[in-house]
C-alpha cells in the first residue's frame, strides 16, 4: 500500500446513512416507480436502464428511497455465502428508481470518494475479505447495515481513484458494447425467421405480385406487406426462392404451398442432461451448462457454467453451435423454463456437458439448427411449453413438452438460406465473445493489482491501450 493510501471508515466516504430498501405488500406492486430487486443486482453489476418491475410509493418515501447515479447497491442476504455483500454501482437513472428491502443503499460523497472505485473495491479480492468479516450465516448469509459502514477502507487520493476507475471501467465498457452489439445481432436473426417463417412475408409478397388469394388471417398482414412492395422496402430477391400460393392443413391452418407440417420430434433428437451431486463440482477442464446458462427470456450466457469431475454419457456432451432448453426453473415467473439457447464455445474447458435440468436439441440434418433455435424463441412455441410445465415451488419441464410440438417445416433451400445468414451472425457473436472472456482476464489481473497499489496507472493505462 503507498503512502499516500488513507484510511477510512466506510461510513465517512458517504452522503448519508446507509439505508435498506423498501417492503411493499403485493397490493402496491405492478404499477409506480421501478424497483431493483436481487436479479437486477445479481444480473447487472453496473446497473442501467434495464427492464424492471414496479412497486407503488408514497410521497414521504419517494423522497428517501430514490436512486441516483454513482449509488453502490449492497446484497443484504443470499442463499450461498459469498452472495451476501455483492456489490452493484448505479450507473444510469433515466426515470424514478427504487430499491427492494433485501438491499442496503450506499451514496459516496463525490469530494472524498469515487463511486467507481469503491465499487472495483468491493468486487476485488480485498473487498470480498472485507465483506467476509461482517457475513453471518443463520438460514441464509448475511450482512447488516451497522457492519457494512464500519469497515476500513484504504484509499488512494481522489484523482488516483478515479485513473484507477477509468482504467478498469474502459474495460467493461468495451465488454458491455460487445454484450449489446450481441444482442443486436442475436435480434437480427430473430426478425428474419419471424418474418419468413412465421408472418411468411415473402410468400405474401409473392401472391400479391402474381394476384393470387391470400387466406383471410392473413389480410390484415398483407396490407403491410403491399405497402413494404410499394415502397420497394421488400426483398424480392429472396422472395423468388418462396412460393406464391397457400395451402390449407389439418391443425395448422394455411400454410404456404410446398411445406410440411411436423414435430420437433420427427426431426430431432431430444435428450436429457446429468444428474449430479454437488460432491461432483470440482476444479475441472470439464463443465456444465445448468440453469445458469439461460438468460431470462433465452439466449446463452457463458458465466453460468459450473466445473464437473463426476461421468456422463456421450451424447449429454454438447458443443459450439448446439441448442439447448431449459427444463427447470426455480422462479414461478417462467423466465427460464423452455426458454432455448445456442451452447458458444469456451477456450478454459476441453468439454461441456448439459445437467438434468437441460436438455439438447440434436436435428437430423445440419440445416435445420439454427431454423430449430428461431422456432423455440417463437412466442407460439413458448406458450405451448409454458402449458406443459408443472409445480408449484420449482417449475418442471414435461419429457414430451419439445418432442410433441407441431409447426410447418419449408423446404431445405430455405432452411439453407436461413443457416448461411444466422451461421455468420453466430460467428460473429462467438468472436465478441472471445473477445470478451480476453478482456475479463485482463480486467480481473488488473483489478486486484490497481485496488492494492501493486501496479502503478501508467502500467496499467499501457497495457489496456495495446489491448483496446
Amino acid at each position: 500500500m503507498k503512502s499516500d493510501w488513507k484510511k477510512f471508515r466506510f461510513e465517512d466516504l458517504l452522503l448519508e446513512p446507509v439505508r435498506n430498501g423498501i417492503y411493499k405488500k403485493k397490493e402496491f406492486h405492478g404499477r409506480g416507480v421501478k424497483i431493483v430487486n436481487m436479479g437486477e443486482l445479481f444480473r447487472y453489476p453496473r446497473l442501467t436502464d434495464v427492464d424492471m418491475k414496479r412497486v407503488e410509493l408514497k410521497e414521504n418515501e419517494i423522497q428517501k428511497m430514490l436512486l441516483k447515479t454513482g449509488d453502490l447497491l449492497f446484497a443484504r442476504r443470499s442463499l450461498t455465502a459469498e452472495g451476501a455483500g455483492k456489490c452493484s454501482i448505479v450507473r444510469e437513472v433515466n426515470e424514478p428508481t427504487t430499491f427492494e428491502s433485501s438491499i442496503i443503499r450506499a451514496s459516496p460523497n463525490p469530494k472524498l470518494a469515487n463511486s467507481d472505485f469503491i465499487y472495483y473495491l468491493y468486487s476485488s479480492p480485498i473487498g470480498f475479505h472485507l465483506l467476509d468479516t461482517i457475513r453471518r450465516q443463520v438460514a441464509v448469509a448475511g450482512i447488516t447495515g451497522g457492519d457494512l459502514k464500519n469497515l476500513e477502507l484504504h484509499m488512494p487520493p481522489l484523482t488516483e481513484q478515479k485513473a484507477i476507475a477509468h482504467i478498469l471501467g474502459s474495460l467493461d465498457d468495451k465488454i458491455e458494447l460487445n454484450q449489446r452489439m450481441n444482442e443486436t445481432l442475436e435480434g437480427m436473426a430473430k426478425a428474419l425467421f419471424k418474418s419468413w417463417f412465421i408472418d411468411f412475408d415473402p410468400v405474401i409478397d409473392n401472391a400479391l405480385e402474381a394476384g393470387n388469394s391470400i387466406p383471410d388471417e392473413l389480410t390484415k398482414h398483407a396490407e403491410i406487406r403491399r405497402k413494404a412492395l410499394a415502397d420497394g422496402t421488400a426483398n424480392r430477391e429472396v422472395a423468388k426462392q418462396f412460393p406464391s400460393t397457400f395451402q390449407f392443413t389439418e391443425g395448422m391452418g394455411w400454410i404456404p404451398n410446398g411445406w410440411a407440417v411436423t414435430t420437433i420430434g420427427d426431426i430431432a433428437s431430444v435428450i436429457k442432461g446429468k444428474s449430479y451431486k454437488s460432491s461432483e463440482l470440482k476444479e475441472s477442464n470439464t463443465a456444465l451448462v445448468t440453469l445458469k446458462s439461460f438468460k431470462r427470456g433465452g439466449g446463452y450466457r457463458k458465466d453460468g457454467l459450473k466445473e464437473y469431475v463426476g461421468e456422463f454419457k456421450p451424447e449429454q456432451e454438447v458443443f459450439s453451435g448446439d441448442l439447448v432448453i431449459a427444463y427447470t426453473d426455480i422462479t414461478q415467473d417462467a423466465d427460464v423454463i423452455g426458454k432455448p439457447a445456442i451452447v458458444m464455445a469456451n477456450k478454459k474447458y476441453d468439454r461441456l456437458v448439459i445437467s438434468l435440468d437441460v436438455a439438447v436439441v440434436r436435428p437430423q440434418s445440419e440445416s435445420l439448427k439454427y431454423f430449430l433455435f428461431g422456432l423455440t424463441q417463437s412466442r407460439h412455441f413458448q406458450d405451448y411449453t409454458s402449458s406443459f410445465s408443472m409445480g408449484t415451488t420449482v417449475l418442471h419441464l414435461s419429457k414430451e413438452a419439445v418432442p410433441s410440438y407441431i409447426f410447418t417445416l419449408p423446404k431445405e433451400i430455405l432452411l439453407l438460406e436461413y443457416q448461411n445468414f444466422t451461421k455468420s451472425i453466430y460467428a460473429e457473436i462467438q468472436n465478441r465473445i472471445d473477445q470478451e472472456t480476453s478482456l475479463t482476464k485482463l480486467r480481473d489481473t488488473l483489478l486486484p493489482k490497481l485496488i492494492s497499489g501493486e501496479l502503478k496507472v501508467p502500467e496499467a493505462e499501457k497495457l489496456v491501450e495495446e489491448v483496446l
